[in-house]
């Protein structure tokens, strides 16, 4: 399995450095414990990228049950990156208490499998499998991974006669090693097809919510959650794609997440 290298380079007006991904590769993973009336369950979801070999192909989680037996789910195509690379993931919840119970919760050993034109490749995490605690939140074995983004265009409301004006925003969290405590993430932006570049500075996350699950970062994997948020006077303009890229500075070195070399494009939503 090719190795991934996951740089990129900043142009003039575009990054766009690609990156050679392998055949099969984890590109992330959240495992979550939830809580709500006294029901307990616990939610786990993986994303891989694969090369887009043939048509034709089968993308497989493999993971440790609590029994100790091995475990097979098939992933579902979400999306495609282009440059013949597409995402598949896939989604379990297990109930931990209340009706339909399946037990504690799992600490996640696994491995990716991907069968395709009579071959199959495999991402284990170079012979040692993945391993992820129950309720340890998100991991991502690359340096730095955009994990939501969105962006808003601004509006005006009238609402049964209460009128009111909303600014536009651009809203990004991205997802990161842990390789230092002194840190700098830059988000690399344009709403004209950088004609114009700004720059913006994300900030740490101490913890955040997703569902009825709360996580403290760095969390058990090392992981760590920056935000940037803009509300400024570049996100009120009418345009309806924007595009970025994210810059991450850490103990002397550089990590981009250009997107494989194809930067992020966000439709703006009016």
């Amino acid at each position: 399995m090719r190795v991934l290298k996951y740089i990129a380079f900043v142009g003039l007006s575009l990054l766009a450095i690609a990156a050679q991904a392998a055949q099969i590769e984890l590109n992330k993973v959240d495992s979550r414990l939830h809580s709500k009336y006294g029901f307990r369950w616990q939610s786990i979801s993986i994303e891989a990228v694969v090369e887009n070999l043939a048509y034709e192909k089968k993308v497989q989680l493999m993971y440790l049950d609590g029994d100790g037996a091995w475990i097979t789910e098939d992933l579902n195509y979400s999306g495609s990156l282009g440059d013949d690379l597409e995402t598949w993931s896939l989604s379990i919840n297990r109930n931990i208490t209340g009706p339909y119970a399946e037990g504690e919760a799992l600490d996640l050993e696994f491995v990716l499998r991907y069968e395709v034109a009579g071959e199959v490749y495999w991402d284990n995490n170079l012979t040692r499998n993945y391993f992820i605690p129950a309720g340890s939140g998100e991991y991502t074995p690359k340096s730095l991974l955009v994990d939501t983004a969105s962006a808003r265009a601004p509006y005006d409301y009238n609402y049964n006669g209460n009128t009111g004006h909303v600014n536009g925003y651009l809203s990004i969290d991205v997802i990161l090693q842990n390789y230092a405590m002194y840190k700098d993430v830059e988000i690399h932006y344009s709403y004209d097809n950088w004609q114009t570049t700004l720059v913006g500075h994300a900030s740490f996350v101490s913890g955040r919510y997703k569902g009825y699950s709360w996580v403290n970062y760095p969390n058990a994997n090392d992981v760590e959650v920056w935000k940037f948020y803009s509300a400024g006077p570049e996100a009120q303009g009418d345009a309806e794609i924007l595009q970025f890229a994210v810059k991450y500075r850490v103990d002397g070195q550089i990590y981009w997440d250009n997107n494989y070399g194809q930067n992020y494009s966000l439709t703006v939503v009016h």
